[in-house]
């Protein structure tokens, strides 16, 4: 069997780390979606958000052992006629174990339909990482425009060599010899077309949808004629309904928590997203505005 040589050339990318960049990314974001007002100080908001994304549901109960109120992810088993669970059971890190049922606890669900958001910031983050690296392997084409063809191993070390200094932006030279170099190489053109911005432009169409998915307001001039006002109203009007699908069900279990525990307890979106949301897009390169803007 001949030997697997491993090029010398590096990587363009790895696809991998861009994905868990941009999945990073927006599980970060999805956790700080809301903000959750009065909670007993025992209770940390960023674990429940968390759990809440990763699982789809936490329990709020009050801790008799303690005496403290806590909310911690949790199994179930039971069920009523409306399909709710009637028992939970909640397994602490420290290894404690504790029972619980619908007359001391209230679940936490993170949507109607009881179901993690991992999937889809997975599936957002694979298809733009996809797309990233499309255009940086068509960037990198720009580069190596052409195909060299040679007719020994010998020579296609040689070859794999000046690829590597040119690659890392070294000049590449060769001694001449009685044979022309021309000779023992054969190119052959690509013919790359240049498309990598309509593939960034592609990327930022996406990660416009993925945020507007979280509820987050985002201008749609992006790249296009400017929007009038009526579109731009729709555009947000579908925004403040995908905004509902985790508010609501996070303003139920308040509702419940309040009224079995004499607490007041309060959720609501976190406005300061809109404002921070330049930023951090910014930073994985949606830019707003392209275009020259109206006087």
């Amino acid at each position: 069997m001949a030997k697997k040589t491993k090029s010398i050339i590096p990587d363009i990318l790895k696809l991998d780390e861009i994905a868990d960049f941009y999945f990073n990314t927006f599980l970060e974001l999805d956790i700080n979606r809301f903000k959750w007002k009065n909670l007993p100080d025992t209770i940390d908001p960023r674990y429940m958000e968390l759990f809440l994304c990763r699982n789809g549901a936490t329990v709020f109960f009050h801790d008799s052992v303690l005496d403290r109120y806590d909310c911690f992810m949790c199994t179930w088993t039971g069920l009523d006629d409306y399909y709710n669970p009637t028992d939970f059971y909640v397994v602490l890190p420290t290894g404690r174990n504790i029972p619980l049922d619908n007359e001391d606890a209230v679940i936490i669900w993170n949507n109607f339909t009881r179901t993690s958001d991992i999937p889809p910031i997975n599936m957002y983050a694979a298809t733009i990482a996809d797309i990233y690296a499309s255009a940086l392997v068509n960037i990198r084409a720009q580069k190596h425009p052409v195909a060299v063809v040679s007719s020994s191993e010998a020579e296609k070390l040689t070859m794999l060599n000046a690829y590597k200094e040119y690659d890392g932006n070294h000049p590449v030279l060769f001694v001449k010899g009685k044979e022309s170099i021309t000779d023992k190489f054969t190119c052959i053109d690509t013919k790359a077309p240049f498309v990598a911005q309509e593939l960034l432009d592609a990327k930022d169409r996406v990660m416009e949808e993925f945020l507007k998915w979280l509820g987050v307001k985002v201008p749609l001039s992006n790249n296009r004629e400017r929007l009038i006002v009526n579109e731009q109203v729709d555009a947000n009007a579908v925004t403040y309904q995908l905004r509902n699908r985790g508010l609501h069900s996070r303003q139920i279990a308040a509702e419940q928590i309040n009224k079995k525990f004499g607490l007041n307890i309060e959720v609501e979106f976190n406005e300061e997203l809109n404002a921070q949301i330049s930023e951090a897009v910014d930073s994985m390169g949606l830019v707003k505005d392209r275009g020259n803007d109206e006087s």
